[in-house]
């Protein structure tokens, strides 16, 4: 609720979320937020909530000074992403710089509920009226999809495919699409998760942006819902 409401009035947030395609009722729905450029302001809040300093610490929204030992906020002038888990708990966030000299994404460090090589963003809103699952690099991708009116992409936080994650999809999805950068890093972790499926007997189908595209969510600006039908209709084994 917190990041929500700094969003709410970030003029520059709401600006650079306009800028990549998002609307009111698509950061509504995934929950949206901004962590302003504060060093303590989300720390302040939670203490007048009645949090204490080091649970907040264990939460991962603040971390400790090795140099004062002071806490401060962990995210700082980053889009706020929360993280779910198949019930639709917080377990933790992915924090997306709007500074251009930052590290694009962090997420929240492991802790006793949230645990990077098994999660995912947008697992919550899986449909088993669907039997496939589309795996993508971020969470754009995974909006890109979601817009387009294609359901069940989620996105692994900021590491590579693991086994485990290939477990949970295997257990929840008969077709699994791999959707991945076209660059030598991308298609890196490409050649490594259709491994991993083979190990558990999955057979995935590998997609490809189009030629002018660099990504689903520069497909759905330029070619629409079609476009990612076109994606999803040519991919192949």
């Amino acid at each position: 609720e917190y990041f929500q409401n700094s969003l709410a009035r970030s003029e520059t947030a709401k600006k650079y979320l306009a800028s990549r395609g998002l609307d009111e009722s698509t950061i509504t729905h995934f929950g949206i937020g901004f962590a302003n450029s504060d060093w303590t302001a989300t720390k302040q809040y939670l203490l007048e909530k009645g949090f204490t300093e080091e649970e907040t610490v264990e939460a991962g929204i603040t971390f400790r000074s090795s140099k004062n030992q002071k806490v401060y906020d962990f995210y700082r002038n980053r889009i706020m992403f929360p993280i779910k888990d198949a019930w639709g708990n917080i377990i933790g966030f992915s924090g997306r710089t709007i500074v251009n000299d930052e590290r694009k994404y962090i997420n929240t460090s492991e802790n006793i509920v949230f645990h990077k090589r098994q999660g995912f963003f947008n697992l919550n809103n899986f449909s088993t009226d669907f039997d496939h699952v589309i795996v993508c690099e971020g969470q754009m991708d995974v909006i890109a999809f979601s817009v387009g009116g294609i359901p069940n992409a989620v996105a692994s936080l900021g590491t590579a495919l693991t086994l485990a994650h290939a477990k949970i999809l295997a257990t929840i999805a008969k077709e699994v699409y791999l959707c991945f950068d076209g660059d030598n890093a991308g298609q890196s972790a490409l050649a490594k998760a259709v491994a991993i499926f083979d190990q558990l007997g999955v057979k995935t189908k590998k997609m490809k942006t189009m030629r002018d595209c660099k990504d689903p969510d520069e497909v759905l600006k330029k070619h629409g819902n079609a476009g990612l039908m076109q994606m999803m209709n040519e991919a192949t084994e």
